[in-house]
């Protein structure tokens, strides 16, 4: 069965020094810059890139196991 995929997509803001803030929503870089690196202004240059991964989701599992009258370990399988 093939996994399900989500397609995910990054903004990323880097500046002249290597420094730089991603967030999912390309509007709100200039802010996240702001409060984590420092004033837009102040930067000798800035890149916005844009990332998009394909990302599987997580999928429920079933395990089954059996508890045997044993002193040593078992095993537990995923089904």
């Amino acid at each position: 069965m093939a996994a399900l995929m989500q397609e995910v997509e990054v903004w990323v803001m880097v500046n002249d020094q290597g420094e730089y803030v991603a967030h999912a929503d390309p509007d709100k870089l200039a802010e996240v810059y702001a409060a984590d690196v420092g004033e837009l202004a102040d930067a000798g240059g800035l890149r916005r890139v844009k990332l998009t991964v394909n990302v599987p989701l997580p999928e429920p599992f079933e395990l089954r196991g059996e508890v045997k009258v044993e002193e040593a370990a078992g095993d537990l399988k995923a089904a």
